[in-house]
């Protein structure tokens, strides 16, 4: 539970009422975030105030909630009213959808001039430099396509993908299986000499990564060509 005087304070209007509550700030956005946070770590007295600061009490919450109970009160004002957001805390969420975008784009994409992948740093580097906007409580999909607009000023992106089918010998069969999970798999099947074959959709960005550890795990005892 945070203590009073670190706590913000989270709002809500209804019926042309404000209804507040005092709050630890980095828990409450986890909580929006759709995460597991007890709603009583969150709060830091358990009341809904008319006016925080004066320390009134808000009443007939039953009447405008649906609810007396002070917790069940709280979480609907946390999860749909509005919670400040402390700077550090902004900072690292930042930083985290910041990684989580380079992190697409590199396993993803390609450099279509060269058919090289693009490393995670040269991403990153690209995106302070054009000073693109990343808005860090968006999910990274909604986003994703103005991000690639900006990038492809100074890097030209290609996300082209191959099909690719791939023939195991029935010995390194079973260590290569678990390998081969992480990638997009459209078709397997057990050949007649315990063969294993599949077909397998990679991004371009991933395509080294899938050559290194297939080979690594067959010792180069693989089949690999591509699906016209």
């Amino acid at each position: 539970m945070v203590s009073v005087d670190k706590a913000v304070i989270a709002t809500i209007e209804r019926n042309g009422r404000r209804y507040e509550v005092l709050v630890d700030s980095e828990l409450a956005w986890e909580l929006k975030k759709g995460k597991n946070v007890s709603i009583e770590d969150i709060l830091a007295v358990p009341e809904i105030f008319a006016d925080a600061r004066k320390g009134e009490k808000a009443g007939n919450l039953s009447a405008v909630f649906g609810t007396d109970n002070i917790y069940d009160v709280a979480k609907e004002i946390i999860l749909h009213g509005k919670v400040p957001m402390s700077k550090e805390y902004r900072h690292r969420l930042l930083e985290e959808k910041t990684r989580k975008i380079v992190d697409y784009i590199s396993r993803n994409a390609i450099d279509a001039r060269t058919n090289a992948p693009i490393p995670p740093e040269r991403v990153e580097k690209a995106i302070h430099e054009l000073k693109v906007n990343i808005d860090p409580l968006e999910p990274v999909e909604s986003q994703i396509n103005k991000i690639l607009t900006d990038l492809r000023r100074i890097i030209p992106l290609s996300f082209e993908r191959k099909k690719l089918k791939v023939v195991i010998p029935s010995s390194y069969a079973p260590k290569v299986y678990g390998v081969l999970k992480k990638y997009n798999k459209l078709k397997e099947e057990w050949l007649a000499n315990g063969d294993y074959y599949a077909e397998f959709d990679i991004a371009a960005g991933m395509l080294n990564n899938f050559y290194d550890e297939i080979n690594k795990a067959t010792k180069g005892n693989v089949t690999v060509s591509e699906v016209k």
